[in-house]
């Protein structure tokens, strides 16, 4: 496993392991609704690119 910093290269895959991560980790313990909402922010490749 290499482990470096992220470059904006990796924008769709960072944002691809976050959302999983997420839904995996939150996804029984939260409504469909907030789950979608929440994806669209943090997640989303603008956020991310800041």
């Amino acid at each position: 496993m290499e482990i470096r910093k992220v470059s904006i290269n990796d924008i769709d895959k960072l944002k691809e392991i976050g959302n999983r991560t997420f839904i995996e980790t939150y996804a029984s313990v939260n409504c469909e609704e907030n789950m979608a909402e929440y994806l669209e922010n943090p997640f989303s490749t603008q956020y991310l690119k800041t």
